[in-house]
């Protein structure tokens, strides 16, 4: 059984952000990228771990002319449930609750 999925990774983004409008998110695959802003991941994204991958965010402050930036991590989970259907906008609230749950460790 395959056990990757087509991730929106944007819908994190009000999570991020809060009710700031001033940052600039970007999604990447190493931590490396992230804290060099390369290769961010443009539209939707496709698993390449099984099971669980860690997902880098950047974080920039839009309104100050100093490279000043964050980044935190996005775990995204494949979970396989028998017998059930879940709608894109299920899995996606798993997802949201996944982050939160990573947020709070």
């Amino acid at each position: 059984m395959q056990m990757v999925l087509v991730f929106t990774l944007t819908d994190a983004d009000a999570e991020i952000t809060g009710t700031l409008s001033n940052l600039a998110i970007s999604y990447h695959e190493t931590l490396s990228d992230a804290e060099n802003n390369l290769f961010p991941i443009i539209g939707d994204y496709n698993n390449i771990v099984q099971y669980q991958q860690t997902i880098y965010v950047r974080v920039e402050d839009t309104t100050i002319s100093t490279d000043c930036f964050t980044y935190l991590e996005l775990l995204i989970v494949v979970m396989m449930f028998h017998r059930l259907r879940l709608s894109q906008v299920h899995w996606r609230f798993v997802i949201m609750i996944l982050m939160a749950l990573v947020y709070l460790i």
